[in-house]
């Protein structure tokens, strides 16, 4: 390690773990999304991958895990999607929770009625790599739906 990790990893990184691991929320991704991408260029791989995986996905996931589309009051695309550029092998492990939710609010909604918010944002998760598909209703959902608005 160098003098400059060795500072980082022992002087930022405390405070950086204490200030997410006690005072910042994964519903409000901002403030974290915001401190790892203005440091991103100056830490260190190893820093970077300690602190997504120590300190936010475990967070990231937890939120995921409690998140539900009755009762949360903020939709799951703004826990998960912020992280989606940086989690890079990752991502996998972060949507399978997320798969799961999205699969859930599919199977309670009923064609014909309004569109739940957090359902038509995961459109744009369909532009990510092929394992990010979320389930063959969904696609099937979004291909009628475009349809039906004259889009082919």
């Amino acid at each position: 390690m160098t003098p400059f990790e060795s500072l980082l990893w022992n002087v930022w990184l405390p405070k950086v773990r204490s200030a997410i691991n006690n005072e910042w929320s994964p519903e409000e991704p901002q403030p974290a999304v915001k401190l790892y991408e203005a440091w991103s260029t100056f830490l260190p791989p190893f820093m970077r991958d300690n602190i997504l995986d120590q300190l936010v996905l475990p967070k990231v996931k937890g939120a995921v895990a409690d998140w539900n589309f009755k009762r949360s009051k903020v939709p799951l695309r703004s826990i998960v999607f912020p992280w989606l550029p940086y989690v890079g092998l990752r991502l996998e492990d972060l949507m399978n929770d997320a798969r799961r939710k999205i699969k859930s609010l599919i199977r309670t909604w009923v064609p014909g009625e309004d569109i739940p918010n957090d359902l038509a944002a995961w459109r744009e998760v369909d532009s990510l790599p092929a394992p990010v598909t979320l389930s063959p209703a969904y696609n099937t959902y979004f291909r009628c739906t475009t349809k039906a608005n004259g889009i082919q």
